[in-house]
């Protein structure tokens, strides 16, 4: 199935978000961020046009954790970058590069991590994931559906929330509104979220929504049981496929222009 794009932030005349500001890329958060490794106080980044991020290449990064499992599936990315190349703006580099959280700097390389999990961090690699996501940064975590992998999503979900909400003392985690602009912003999405319906999945028996990783009123990040890296390898139907890369597309769009 493929859904047609509503909107396209990135175009050259689409430098004005609907409350009338020209839409701040995070790709300015790596100056600010960079600096504040040597420095104790960063403030906030001026706002950008969209021309500043369509001028600048960016890259996908998995944050590397201690599981066996962050780099499953990675050999598709390739495939999620040339989605992206494709049908959007996006001057993203088309290999994918793996994140450490050892350092602050390690992090701050990437406006945008993705990661199949975060509560195996240590403390060390916890405090700066915590710093990385005050400062501007951007995490997506999204399970593998597997039950081989996960067996309970319930406990998955469970246990990144008790990390995050260790690690960012003010975190907010909550479900995303089946009307958040997340599932329109580019693609319109018909399920909200799409999920991975193989035999061998919880989700092919009840759907998980998006969880908003929250600090203040700030989106700093999403958590998903859907399984959207194990659409776009191609786990399931080629219709599943293409919704995991339209919805991740969506993803990408909304954390690098808000």
């Amino acid at each position: 199935m493929t859904t047609r794009p509503i909107y396209r932030p990135f175009g050259p005349d689409a430098d004005i978000t609907a409350n009338g500001r020209p839409p701040w890329s995070r790709r300015r958060f790596l100056g600010a961020c960079m600096a504040a490794t040597l420095a104790p106080v960063v403030r906030a980044q001026a706002p950008g046009s969209a021309s500043d991020f369509r001028g600048g290449k960016v890259e996908w990064a998995r944050l590397r954790n201690p599981g066996q499992y962050w780099n499953r599936h990675a050999e598709s990315d390739p495939e999620l970058l040339d989605f992206l190349r494709r049908n959007t703006s996006l001057n993203i580099d088309p290999t994918w590069q793996a994140a450490s959280a050892a350092t602050l700097a390690g992090l701050c390389n990437y406006p945008f991590l993705f990661t199949d999990r975060v509560e195996n961090l240590d403390s060390s690699a916890g405090r700066n994931l915590a710093e990385y996501l005050k400062r501007g940064g951007f995490l997506f975590i999204d399970c593998c559906c597997n039950t081989g992998i996960n067996p309970s999503l319930d406990n998955y979900l469970a246990s990144q929330i008790k990390f995050l909400r260790g690690i960012v003392l003010d975190a907010r985690i909550d479900p995303l509104p089946e009307s958040n602009e997340i599932y329109t912003i580019f693609f319109a999405m018909q399920r909200h979220p799409p999920r991975i319906m193989a035999s061998n999945t919880e989700t092919s028996r009840r759907p998980f929504p998006l969880h908003g990783i929250y600090r203040g009123t700030r989106l700093t990040g999403i958590l998903s049981m859907s399984g959207l890296q194990c659409g776009w390898a191609h786990v399931d139907t080629p219709a599943i496929a293409q919704e995991c890369l339209e919805m991740m597309t969506n993803i990408y769009i909304y954390a690098m222009t808000r």
